[in-house]
């Protein structure tokens, strides 16, 4: 019940209108990145391989300089195993709180990365541990698709336990 209610506040809050600029400013064209809300799909590549990961993230983005971004950053990344047993407790997720960065790389290719402390929910070895997301993607007027890695590093009673994914997402860009 915890994770719907947060898997909502987050879709509630995500495509709310904000932004931080006035709207009087006009946007420079050569900026490719943008705050928004936006979906990931990857594949698991821990010790069960045979795992499904579906995310939702939330950016938001300040313009620095020409072509360069930094914000926060949040989401929800939820497990799903394909192996029985497929049992509801079992699904593990991560709410990230992170600094993120985008950088431009020309009109339509960027990089970024979205760096902080991963919670690792339903997981009884640890909390969260070290998150990084680093993702290249293409910009379009409205969305962003891109391609990532995503890992929680964490150690616990010298076991390393991490938490690896890779997929593809895209982000829907809300000023």
């Amino acid at each position: 019940m915890k994770k719907l209610l947060l898997f909502v506040s987050f879709a509630i809050f995500g495509f709310s209108n904000i932004s931080a600029q006035d709207s009087s400013q006009t946007q420079d064209s050569s900026q490719t990145t943008n705050s928004g809300e936006g979906f990931n799909l990857g594949l698991h590549l821990g010790l069960n391989f045979d795992s499904t990961i579906y995310g939702l993230d939330v950016t938001y983005l300040f313009n620095v300089s020409d072509g360069f971004d930094v914000g926060i950053a949040t989401g929800y990344p939820l497990f799903f195993s394909e192996s029985p047993p497929k049992k509801t407790r079992d699904l593990q997720g991560i709410i990230p709180i992170a600094a993120s960065a985008r950088v431009a790389l020309g009109q339509k290719l960027f990089i970024g990365i979205d760096l902080g402390y991963g919670i690792i929910t339903n997981f009884s070895g640890g909390t969260g541990g070290f998150y990084y997301y680093p993702k290249i993607g293409f910009h379009f007027v409205a969305v962003d698709i891109f391609g990532y890695y995503q890992e929680v590093a964490m150690t616990r009673e010298g076991i390393n336990f991490d938490s690896v994914s890779f997929g593809v997402g895209a982000s829907f860009n809300i000023n």
